[in-house]
């Protein structure tokens, strides 16, 4: 018979799973929606920058461009907030300790972006070998921005989305 397990929640709330004999205990990190309170269009976005009201870039206005993409839907990727279309991830807040947007995109743009030398743009090891790029809201200008998030859009979105979006049904 299995030993019975025990929960609890520590001081930074995280659910710790810990058997009745002191062998294990597992950390469960809380999602970055219970964090903020459950409300994923909200979120800071962790860069400091500036608010909406001085025209700063912020998750809150990513989200308001992409809703007005056709089947997108606010979800969560990896307990943070993502955008998704038809089910597959195409932008995801990351809040991570550098913070940004993480955007799909091809490798060979991400290849150009890099090199190109604007600090807007940027990886991690993590993400080598992968079609993503991060993008620092704070440093990119707000109509390139909605240029690379229709572009990631269209990378996943279904052809009868993407003919929705051009007009063209």
């Amino acid at each position: 018979m299995a030993t019975p397990a025990r929960y609890r929640r520590d001081v930074h709330g995280c659910v710790a799973q810990t058997s009745l004999t002191p062998r294990t205990s597992v950390r469960i990190r809380p999602s970055a929606a219970a964090i903020s309170g459950g409300d994923l269009r909200t979120m800071s976005i962790g860069t400091g920058g500036g608010s909406a009201e001085d025209g700063a870039t912020t998750w809150t206005s990513v989200v308001e461009f992409a809703e007005t993409l056709p089947k997108v839907a606010l979800s969560t990727s990896y307990g943070t907030p993502a955008l998704k279309v038809a089910g597959k991830l195409f932008a995801r807040l990351r809040t991570e300790a550098e913070g940004g947007l993480l955007l799909v995109c091809r490798l060979d743009e991400k290849q150009a972006l890099l090199s190109g030398g604007s600090p807007a743009f940027y990886t991690t090891p993590h993400y080598d070998g992968y079609g993503y790029i991060i993008v620092d809201l704070d440093l990119l200008d707000r109509d390139e921005l909605r240029e690379m998030i229709v572009a990631a859009w269209r990378d996943k979105a279904t052809p009868t989305a993407r003919k929705q979006y051009d007009g063209t049904d």
